[in-house]
């Protein structure tokens, strides 16, 4: 017996304008994440335990970042999680005790308000109105 299927539907200017959105938001956090898990040995600090924050952070934020480049309409919450990391990585200064060294603590600022800056739009692009017709 053969079945038909419904051929697959081609999505809308919109959804492919928000994809795309989504996508080149991901980029930039991805680049980030990389930075973030770099910056224990560009700022000398590999050597201390607060490296494993940097390069552990780094790196999940980094694989959330490639997951939503893959399916960006069904991923947002990964966009979310790393909202939810780049939190951390801003007050990780003082959770691990670095708060007064100027250079570091400029980088995990920046990188936590880029970052949540950043995931939160992803995650509105993908959840809009846009992806749900």
């Amino acid at each position: 017996m053969i079945q038909t299927h419904t051929s697959f539907k081609s999505p809308r200017p919109e959804q492919q304008d928000m994809a795309v959105a989504a996508q080149t938001v991901s980029v930039m956090v991805a680049v980030a994440a990389l930075w973030l898990f770099v910056s224990p040995w560009a700022y000398g600090f590999s050597i201390e335990a607060s490296s494993w924050n940097a390069w552990g952070i780094g790196a999940v934020m980094f694989v959330f970042s490639c997951l939503r480049l893959l399916a960006p309409m069904h991923t947002s919450g990964f966009s979310r999680m790393n909202a939810a990391l780049a939190v951390w990585v801003f007050f990780s200064p003082w959770i691990y005790g670095y708060a007064q060294q100027g250079p570091r603590l400029t980088n995990s600022l920046s990188i936590g308000v880029f970052v949540f800056a950043l995931s939160l739009v992803s995650a509105k692009a993908s959840t809009s109105q846009a992806f749900r017709s």
